[in-house]
């Protein structure tokens, strides 16, 4: 006979356990944020069944909480109802979130109603929409702001919920009217998304979990060229922000989420195995199951230059960043060779990963590591000041040399409107005319002569650049290419295109011939330009079918040992 249950989704705050219960006749110890929870969602008049991990799963025994991990997915699953707990305090938003969601789903419904619910069909608001300035984004941004958001196996508890509730102090309110308004937020509300006080990166597993499994909702609101399967690789990516006490469940509590698990590999929690030991059995198993190397391109070791010890091409699951390469949208078409043909990759004596690929560049210069929190528009704009000179003889079309920077610094990716995009990106290029190249005097400050709206559009655009800067580093190559590449990367470091992943790569060169230790994915944007549907300037990233330059070098594919 099924049993029916609710699982609860909370925080679980500190290990200590000085509370207790009585279960089955037994007393339990626990700790008090689970007796909070408890509390909080016990019946006054009748029995609940209820499922907690804290309780239901002994963490000191390793082999029993590994087999109670694996099954963890089929647990919340099986519940008639996931309590998603948020805390006992709400500093008076929760009332104002619950009416918030409700005008805004309001509009989403009546919205859908009128469109055909095809590919990116959903409208965007008008300029002036209340729902744009409604002060109560600022009770749902301190909603995104609690502890649970930060929390990492939460995202496979709620994803699978058929029924998830939000228990906030004493609001509550389905957990998926809050992501359809979150989705609307990150798709049609761009300013209010790149709002400073808009935690974005908590909400991105959620949302990803969202998208997969209510894909007739979720695609109203993306291109059919923009829209990415969820595999097991950007699953774990996605989750680099997130906390987790125990390094091993980088991997574990994220494993059913993808589209292609199953596909792929499937590992069993082991507990007792070291953590870069769990890495390493994951990527060797992934690569030798799917010949696949695009593995590759979610690589970030920080600063980093030890590599954590262990084999350079193994990515470190629990290096909160993300690899340049994972700010991308891919048509999954990866670099090739000459011919067009991907080699397969082969690992030799454990720690050698052998591929096939070019050597096709050097870094010249290389920036300081960028922070979010301290670029400014003052420090891009001296950054152009610094590598112009540089770009003279670069081969790049001299009166667009300054849209290639621009696009270097947000990968050429945009948000939106590719028309309203391209507004954004133009009022940047003005303010760095004006304060960096002296077409106007530089004693008039630019907010001056920006118009308002510019100024804000400028302001717009920094804010997706500054994301994807983050932890990372400008370069000019010895060819004279810009990019951004990882934070690890360092001057006279050579630039790689490796057959079969989705980004050009910096590697670092060892004492032995054609052995590398791998530092990351890079964007080095090419000298070709098109030209977009509104006359926009767009660039593509060396090595794909459209910036091939490469083949008319000096430069013979080679096998590359990454070690």
């Amino acid at each position: 006979m099924k049993t029916t249950f609710e699982a609860i989704s909370y925080v679980w705050g500190r290990s200590k356990k000085n509370k207790r219960i009585i279960c089955d006749g037994r007393v339990i110890r626990i700790t008090k944020s689970l007796s909070d929870v408890l509390r909080r969602l016990r019946l006054p008049h009748k029995r609940r069944k209820l499922w907690a991990d804290g309780i239901c799963i002994n963490q000191n025994d390793l082999e029993e909480k590994g087999h109670q991990v694996a099954i963890m997915g089929d647990i919340y699953r099986s519940a008639k109802r996931v309590l998603i707990y948020m805390g006992s305090e709400d500093g008076g938003h929760g009332p104002r979130v619950c009416s918030l969601l409700a005008d805004v789903g309001r509009m989403i419904y009546d919205n859908c109603k009128q469109i055909d619910m095809s590919w990116d069909s959903f409208p965007y608001p008008e300029e002036n929409d209340p729902l744009l300035s409604d002060p109560r984004w600022n009770s749902f941004f301190y909603l995104l702001d609690q502890d649970w958001f930060e929390r990492g196996w939460v995202v496979r508890e709620a994803a699978f919920a058929q029924d998830g509730l939000v228990i906030w102090h004493q609001s509550e309110f389905y957990w998926e009217a809050f992501v359809q308004v979150w989705l609307w937020l990150a798709r049609r509300a761009h300013a209010l998304y790149w709002d400073p006080e808009c935690p974005e990166a908590a909400f991105v597993c959620h949302s990803k979990a969202f998208r997969q499994r209510r894909k007739a909702l979720a695609k109203v609101f993306y291109p059919e060229t923009n829209w990415q399967s969820d595999t097991l690789l950007e699953s774990l990516n996605s989750a680099a922000y997130l906390q987790l006490s125990d390094p091993r469940d980088r991997i574990y509590a994220f494993m059913e989420l993808s589209e292609d698990f199953g596909q792929a590999i499937t590992i069993r929690p082991d507990y007792k195995s070291p953590p870069m030991e769990v890495y390493r059995q994951f990527a060797t198993q992934y690569i030798e199951d799917t010949k696949d190397i695009r593995m590759l391109d979610y690589i970030n070791h920080g600063s980093d230059s030890t590599y954590g010890g262990t084999s350079s091409w193994i990515p470190r699951w629990d290096v909160s960043a993300r690899s340049i390469a994972t700010h991308i949208s891919f048509n999954d078409s990866p670099l090739t060779s000459k011919d067009g043909s991907v080699h397969e990759p082969r690992i030799i004596d454990r720690d050698t990963l052998l591929v096939r690929g070019v050597v096709t560049d050097s870094v010249q210069y290389v920036s300081d590591t960028f922070q979010r929190d301290s670029t400014t528009r003052q420090t891009v704009g001296e950054l152009w000041e610094t590598v112009s000179p540089m770009l003279e003889d670069s081969g790049y079309e001299p009166s667009l040399i300054l849209d290639a920077f621009l696009n270097t610094l947000c990968l050429g990716i945009f948000l939106g409107d590719e028309y309203i995009w391209r507004r954004h990106a133009d009022a940047f290029k003005r303010y760095i005319q004006i304060e960096h190249q002296g077409r106007m005097s530089s004693e008039v400050p630019s907010q001056d002569l920006l118009s308002r709206t510019q100024d804000s559009y400028a302001t717009f655009f920094l804010d997706l650049a500054k994301s994807v800067m983050d932890q990372n580093r400008f370069v000019v190559t010895k060819r004279g290419y810009m990019g951004m590449a990882p934070a690890i990367t360092q001057k006279d470091d050579v630039c790689a295109i490796i057959f079969g992943c989705q980004m050009p790569c910096i590697l670092q060169v060892t004492a032995t011939k054609d052995h590398y230790k791998f530092r990351g994915s890079a964007s080095l944007i090419g000298k070709k330009f098109f030209g977009g549907e509104d006359e926009s300037i767009i660039t593509v990233s060396v090595g794909h079918d459209d910036s091939k330059e490469w083949v008319d070098w000096d430069v013979e594919e080679q096998d590359i040992y990454l070690v």
